[in-house]
């Protein structure tokens, strides 16, 4: 099981790598643009390769890089859909040039037009993007990541994330899970105590199935069970309190996931705090 966070990568990607040593990240999550905007930059072709070469002379995977939150895919604004297509093509392409192993997206909202009819225009959105991606080139896996249920978020419960993993696999394209602490609390997932954190995983496990989870987001939350509501803590000092984590990093299941602090630390003294005190939560 590797531990790390999320990194700003405003120094460059030519220090990314030896900056995640010194926190003590094995694993760690990106932006390849800037999330909240639809603009999209170019990377250096040779520093990108300098920092896969860098990466694994360090032994650090997987590399998570996450999506641009404007993304959606169900969104009833056709320019929008369109735009949201496009600009996950170029987070493939980018997130492919830096060797990243998993791509992490939101799966969207369906703007009143139903749970049901959103799901499938998600569906219908990802296959139209995968079928333009290169077909010689191999491509990091895309993870669907849960939602806290907010105004009309897809992707809340675990229903939800099985019905577009199998609307993909019909086509025959593949895709993966990021299960978010924050957002499962916020939907009414109790991880409340170890015991009900492990009912959780239990559930998940009998609905998706837990070979399709490679990725978790650990956030505490600012917020009560069940309040549809996404405001990140961390470990410990929010309502979800240090039980569930002690949990998922104990559990055997969950070996092969990669546990990524989403809220990162003030500065570097505080980062590699907070993932020792994640890695002193292994029994």
């Amino acid at each position: 099981m590797r531990f790390g966070m999320h990194i700003s990568t405003a120094p460059g990607l030519t220090k990314l790598a030896d900056y995640a040593a010194e926190i003590g990240a094995r694993t760690y999550q990106i932006f390849v643009d800037s999330p909240s905007t639809w603009s999209y930059g170019e990377y250096d072709p040779e520093k990108a390769r300098a920092f896969v070469e860098r990466r694994r002379e360090l032994e650090q995977c997987p590399l998570v890089v996450h999506t641009g939150y404007l993304i959606n895919l169900s969104s009833d604004n056709k320019e929008t859909a369109e735009k949201s297509r496009t600009a996950l093509a170029k987070e493939f392409a980018k997130a492919t040039l830096v060797g990243a192993d998993y791509l992490v997206l939101h799966p969207g909202k369906h703007m009143g037009r139903g749970r049901q009819r959103g799901l499938e225009l998600i569906v219908e959105g990802l296959s139209a993007v995968f079928d333009e991606l290169p077909a010689d080139v191999e491509q990091p896996l895309l993870l669907l990541e849960n939602s806290e249920g907010s105004g009309t978020c897809l992707g809340v419960g675990f229903d939800e994330l099985r019905s577009l993993l199998d609307g993909l696999a019909e086509g025959g394209r593949r895709a993966g899970i990021c299960l978010d602490t924050a957002h499962l609390w916020g939907a009414g997932y109790d991880l409340s105590s170890r015991e009900s954190t492990r009912r959780v995983v239990d559930e998940f496990a009998g609905t998706v199935g837990l070979e399709h989870l490679h990725c978790f987001h650990l956030n505490d939350s600012l917020k009560e069970l069940g309040s549809r509501t996404d405001r990140h803590a961390y470990l410990g000092e929010g309502e979800i309190g240090l039980a569930a984590f002690r949990e998922l990093v104990n559990d055997a299941r969950l070996e092969n996931c990669a546990m990524i602090l989403e809220k990162t630390g003030e500065n570097k003294t505080h980062s590699k705090r907070l993932i020792a005190e994640l890695e002193a939560l292994r029994d």
